[in-house]
């Protein structure tokens, strides 16, 4: 060990680069504050604002009435599809017979 690694601090074995790389990952939680009275009870938090449970109902509904206007248009859609789907289903039907006729058969 040299002389300066021998104090046993980590600064003077690892290079300053591999320091600041670990305090990124390595994060620690700032100090926790806990509090209360001199006399051991817990102080209640303060309510929340009017304004930010106001906010909070207005994103709820706004995100609420978006979902339901992407799912009206998808069943717009799809309503808009039966017709398709159904005249496909009688051409198919009106080929079907006409082979059946071209064959000479009755089914």
């Amino acid at each position: 060990m040299t002389e300066a690694s021998s104090s046993g601090r980590l600064s003077d074995t690892v290079p300053r680069a591999m320091l600041n790389a670990m305090r990124i990952i390595i994060r620690r939680p700032g100090p926790e504050t806990i509090d209360m009275t001199p006399d051991g009870q817990f102080v209640a938090p303060k309510p929340t604002p009017i304004a930010d449970r106001v906010f909070r109902y207005a994103v709820l509904a706004a995100a609420i009435a978006i979902g339901l206007s992407i799912a009206a248009v998808f069943a717009w859609f799809a309503l808009m599809l039966v017709p398709v789907a159904l005249g496909a289903a009688g051409v198919a039907w009106l080929a079907w017979r006409w082979r059946m006729w071209k064959a000479g058969r009755k089914s």
